[in-house]
């Protein structure tokens, strides 16, 4: 039974029930290995959402952490609701990853028909990347839902004629499509580049429709004229006011654990070849096809993908996650061409599986023929997908056996360490976030890459995200273990003896003043622990947190962790 011989009401059933199909399926995807070792970004996250819920602020031991308030504050109400714990924290994620999938296929298929969007959908949910990003307590997923239904609202307001009927209709959609777009540029600044894609498309659409109306030629010329003027005029205020300056600034900044790819505008060029060599050079011919088909949608979704790839690659920070808002429109891209491209696609192949059956002498054996052609057909659509190493990676995580639970090593020492952790001066580690979630405290921090993130980096300074110092100097390490009359000590494996954790200079130096703790063999981190005999120096140390009253002559002696 076609779509023809049923109701509006069973067809719009129909398609509701897919869409809970697609995202019931995305969501249990996206719920495998959902315990993975945590990102040291959902920290963040996690500790101002449990200050959010136990005293309204968005503090961070004595910092304050406000990225992405909006979604801190969610994640903090979440705890209250469902508990405070890192697999509840990705739960809100899943479930935002997952309504984007099911919101791609809908729009695809309003807008393309059923088989693009099945393949749009299939595309996006097995993007590993898709699913990372739905496992990770960060506001990516969230973000990348609001602009797809932000662009979504703006499609229908200028693909559809204008009927005074709609008025009440299309106020509403106009407001849920600011809103969207507001609370998105509220989580990431990147929307303006999506935003400027969209806006493209409105002024083609606008033009078109300017051009084909009844109006005289001068009088659509004029009028083509006055929209060139107006973003003439925007440009120009844009310029003058100082905008465009910070603009452009903020466009072309770059954190410091990032700079290496400042001035590579092939990043995501090559990014994409490496996880699609099969789809990603046929683009272009993709998006041909796709707006020879369907002309409104297709060139709507290449101008927000297409800008977005374009400035992003010309951008200062450079992340596969983020220009992930944009990706949805790549996939919906292939959808719809391939959708044009299949049938004939199909006949094809079927014709050469015959003509191969027959030539090995098997295409007269009917009761071969047929399952034969059907693997012949199988196997080179299969050799299509995996030779996307994108989709292997997805099907190789899926597929493996699940793993027992892990239980990171911050989580082991945590009653280990305890006793000491307690009465130490000072507790110094390379990965602040991880100490302050698991042990509850962190005093002074050795990590460059967090001291150069800060305003006007200095030894010693205060990160505003923890109000904890920061400090990375070989000199500085000296310093701390001279001052300190008792102190604890703990690295992860990845900034022991690094260049932007503990130098090797630095690790020499307190392998010689302090005592190691021995830690079981799974457990990778290095932990030392130290104890002065006499109270150090004022002068040395007075610029250190919770150095009161010192006294003359520090001597630093090791002493066996009790």
């Amino acid at each position: 039974m076609s779509e023809r011989d049923i109701s509006p009401a069973q067809i719009g059933a129909q398609i509701w029930v897919q869409a809970t199909i697609v995202f019931t399926a995305a969501l249990l995807i996206r719920l495998v290995n959902l315990d993975h070792d945590a990102h040291i970004d959902e920290f963040f996250h996690v500790l101002a959402a449990r200050s959010w819920l136990a005293e309204g602020t968005l503090r961070i031991a004595d910092g304050i952490y406000d990225r992405g308030a909006l979604y801190t504050m969610g994640l903090g109400w979440w705890f209250g609701l469902f508990g405070d714990s890192l697999i509840s924290a990705r739960i809100p994620s899943a479930l935002a990853g997952s309504l984007w999938v099911a919101a791609v296929f809908l729009w695809t298929r309003a807008v393309a028909g059923s088989g693009a969007a099945w393949i749009a959908a299939a595309l996006f949910g097995l993007a590993p990347a898709a699913i990372w990003l739905s496992q990770f307590t960060r506001f990516y997923t969230v973000h990348g839902l609001l602009f797809w239904l932000g662009a979504a609202g703006v499609y229908h307001l200028f693909a559809h004629p204008f009927r005074r009927a709609n008025i009440p209709a299309r106020a509403a959609v106009a407001i849920g499509t600011a809103v969207c777009f507001a609370i998105a540029t509220h989580l990431q600044v990147t929307t303006l580049i999506g935003i400027l894609g969209i806006g493209l498309w409105v002024a083609y659409e606008l033009a078109t429709a300017w051009l084909r109306s009844g109006y005289s030629r001068p009088t659509r010329l004029l009028g083509i004229a006055a929209l060139a003027g107006a973003a003439v005029l925007v440009a120009v205020v844009l310029v003058y006011s100082g905008l465009a300056e910070d603009l452009f600034r903020s466009y072309r900044s770059v954190a410091y654990w990032n700079r290496v790819n400042q001035d590579y505008p092939g990043f995501y060029f090559n990014l994409f070849l490496e996880q699609y060599p099969t789809l990603w050079p046929l683009l272009p011919a993709a998006a041909l096809a796709a707006i020879a088909a369907r002309p409104q949608p297709a060139l709507f979704a290449s101008l927000v993908f297409g800008t977005a790839f374009v400035l992003h690659s010309f951008a200062g920070n450079k992340l596969e996650r983020y220009i992930y808002y944009a990706m949805p429109y790549f996939f919906v891209i292939w959808g719809i061409a391939l959708a044009h491209w299949l049938p004939a696609f199909g006949r094809g192949l079927n014709a050469a599986a015959d003509r191969t059956l027959s030539a090995l002498e098997i295409g007269d054996r009917t009761w071969i023929r047929r399952p034969a052609r059907w693997t012949l057909l199988a196997v080179v659509a299969a050799f299509l997908v995996l030779g996307n190493p994108a989709f292997t990676q997805t099907f190789g995580e899926l597929l493996q056996p699940p793993e027992p639970e892990r239980t990171e090593a911050w989580t082991t020492l945590r009653e280990e360490l305890a006793p000491l952790i307690e009465s130490v001066d000072v507790l110094v580690t390379t990965d602040e976030l991880r100490s302050l979630y698991y042990f509850g405290r962190s005093d002074i921090l050795v990590n460059r890459i967090r001291l150069m993130e800060t305003p006007n980096p200095a030894e010693f300074k205060d990160d505003p995200r923890t109000g904890r110092p920061i400090i990375s100097a070989t000199e500085s390490v000296r310093l701390v273990l001279a001052c300190y009359p008792t102190g604890l000590f703990i690295s992860n494996e990845y900034y022991w003896r690094s260049p932007e954790g503990l130098t090797d200079a630095a690790a020499d130096l307190l392998v010689a003043q302090a005592e190691p703790i021995v830690l079981p063999l799974d457990v990778k981190l290095h932990v030392y622990h130290w104890r002065n005999t006499e109270q150090p120096a004022p002068v040395a140390c007075n610029k250190l947190p919770g150095i009161t009253d010192p006294v003359e002559a520090p001597s630093p002696t090791t002493a066996p962790a009790s």
